[in-house]
């Protein structure tokens, strides 16, 4: 489960960050708002948006590693509804390969529990509304 939530966050960051910014306007721009106050939830939203670079820095740099395909099986996998059940045998090959290749370079996630756990707040982001998934291999 991580790793597909990790791969979610790494193809759709660009909601996230974009999500991250706009709520920093809505702060900054709040004419009603104290100031210390919303400063200070600026400061966090900050600290968010670089903690979330520090981890899609690291997945960026293991999938730099990897060739063009193997990016695009591993978006197709992380944005998979249906499971792998519903492939063919050939796919299912090709998709756990590049998963565990994955894997292997991703030794490191465990440094990342504090990142991992802020994702969880703006996970709902890192879906693709009305996909299934099956863009094709």
């Amino acid at each position: 489960m991580k790793i597909k939530f990790l791969l979610r966050f790494y193809f759709a960051v660009d909601k996230v960050e974009e999500h991250i910014d706009r709520l920093v306007i809505k702060y900054a721009y709040d004419p009603s708002a104290e100031a210390l106050p919303t400063a200070e939830k600026i400061a966090v939203l900050i600290e968010q948006k670089q903690l979330l670079g520090r981890l899609w820095a690291y997945l960026d740099n293991i999938m730099t590693g990897l060739s063009v395909t193997e990016r695009n099986i591993l978006e197709y996998y992380g944005f998979l509804r249906s499971g792998l059940k519903a492939l063919g045998a050939e796919e299912v090959k090709a998709v756990r390969r590049v998963v565990m290749k994955f894997i292997r370079h991703a030794r490191r996630t465990d440094c990342f529990k504090r990142e991992i756990s802020l994702l969880k707040t703006y996970a709902c982001l890192t879906c693709r509304g009305g996909s299934s998934g099956r863009a094709g291999l």
